[in-house]
């Protein structure tokens, strides 16, 4: 239900002047549930693009239940597994300086590096360095995503508040302590991929539903005779004998269940369907499928593990040039010794050095 409290803007505000984190002011409580089903997504994504009052709870919900989905989540870790693993330095006036590097082999700049790239998937993120000590920062929390509305730069305090009612994150009291990534009106790829597992959600079910009709030993007894006594007796007997389906029949009817048989086998049709989706999911997080799906031929295996090496390397790109952009400005906003320091991944200048066709010399 809506606010109606008259004091509650000056609740806010007043929050904001203190040093209370702003993830602490949230309020914990039970969100709706949202049925994985492609109208609720349509209707989610549309409460979200509302030009008026964007509202991605909805549409969150769906996301974390698509986040569920193992293959999804395979190739999702595959990324960020490759991301964090990924060496790199940091340089002063363009020379490496060890001490300024060992300022990052902290815990919360693994964290930073992990909400930047699930950016990618959400489409925006609110980072608070909420625990600052002796000038060196200790904790990062993610402002939770259902609380923010980027398109209006406000976290609600109650995702039941109105989507316009909630404290200004650009406020100058905040922002020493929030950076923002993302575009505020993108929803992330996980729109699409949400698309694709609740069709599997639909195959998964039906498939389940195929087993417990076709997948059991259907029992069929035939007989001659009419007498109740015997007849209750057959039944006893399958029963006993444990069978999930039996049919007693006259030995003159004939009986005959027909299976689908558009494949080698009846579960093909769901199986190659589902592994459809796991393709889809495989294309649309890491641009190819070899190296998680399927055996593939030598040449085709490498040709898309370069594809899989060029996605790392635009993630890569986008990563550092946020770290350089906003991260290291930040930090020296706080007193981190990061005058003229840039950061640097290794493999990123390698691949440029690599992929650099030397110029040819003109002949005199």
């Amino acid at each position: 239900m809506w606010h109606t409290d008259s004091t509650y803007p000056m609740k806010l505000a007043n929050n904001t002047q203190n040093k209370t984190p702003l993830s602490k002011l949230i309020t914990k409580e039970y969100f709706p549930q949202v049925a994985m089903q492609l109208e609720n997504l349509r209707q989610a994504v549309a409460l979200a693009q509302d030009p008026k009052l964007p509202d991605r709870v909805n549409l969150y919900q769906i996301y974390e239940k698509t986040l569920k989905d193992l293959h999804l989540r395979s190739q999702i870790r595959t990324a960020l597994y490759t991301i964090q693993f990924a060496p790199f330095e940091i340089r002063r006036d363009g020379l490496p300086d060890d001490d300024l590097t060992q300022l990052f082999d902290r815990t919360w700049f693994d964290e930073f590096i992990r909400f930047v790239f699930e950016t990618e998937l959400w489409g925006h993120s609110l980072i608070e360095f909420s625990v600052i000590a002796d000038n060196e920062v200790k904790e990062i929390n993610l402002i939770p995503r259902q609380n923010v509305v980027p398109e209006l730069g406000l976290v609600r305090i109650s995702i039941y508040d109105q989507p316009d009612q909630g404290i200004k994150y650009t406020d100058k009291m905040l922002r020493y302590r929030l950076i923002e990534i993302g575009n505020p009106f993108d929803l992330g790829l996980l729109e699409l991929a949400s698309i694709a597992v609740i069709w599997k959600t639909y195959s998964l079910s039906d498939w389940a539903e195929y087993m417990d009709r076709y997948g059991f030993p259907f029992l069929i007894m035939q007989t001659n005779t009419t007498d109740d006594t015997e007849l209750r007796k057959m039944q006893q007997m399958g029963d006993y004998f444990g069978f999930v389906r039996y049919i007693i029949l006259s030995k003159e009817d004939d009986v005959k269940v027909e299976h689908a048989r558009g494949f080698a086998g009846d579960h093909n049709i769901f199986d190659v369907f589902i592994e459809r989706m796991d393709k889809y999911l495989s294309k649309l997080i890491n641009g190819q499928t070899a190296t998680s799906d399927e055996k593939s031929f030598v040449g085709s295996a490498e040709v898309q593990e370069r594809i899989l090496n060029k996605y790392t390397l635009a993630r890569l790109r986008r990563i550092q040039r946020i770290i350089n952009d906003k991260l290291i400005p930040f930090l020296t906003y706080l007193g981190y010794p990061l005058q003229n320091a840039r950061f640097q991944y290794l493999d990123l200048e390698l691949a440029s050095t690599i992929d650099t066709p030397q110029q040819k010399k003109t002949p005199r």
